[in-house]
């Protein structure tokens, strides 16, 4: 099976809707400018972080929320989960 690439920028990009679009199986990948970008995706319960240089692998939902948060993605309003 092919997994699907969203391709965001990180100022257009929001927490909740990242998430969600992993949840449903898609990679996203978030350009910060020309030259530097993380890819994120989920297999089984693993989520998956990979800047290029650096895979970092979180084995929860609320650790990949992290991950985002420490890239400076978050949601204008906050988010449920």
């Amino acid at each position: 099976m092919v997994m699907s690439t969203l391709r965001v920028s990180a100022a257009m990009a929001r927490t909740s809707e990242v998430l969600g679009q992993l949840k449903d199986g898609t990679r996203v990948t978030i350009a910060f400018d020309e030259l530097r970008e993380v890819t994120l995706r989920r297999s089984g319960e693993t989520y998956y972080c990979d800047n290029g240089v650096r895979l970092v692998t979180y084995r929860t939902l609320s650790g990949m929320r992290e991950c985002l948060e420490n890239l400076g993605i978050g949601d204008l309003r906050g988010e449920a989960e």
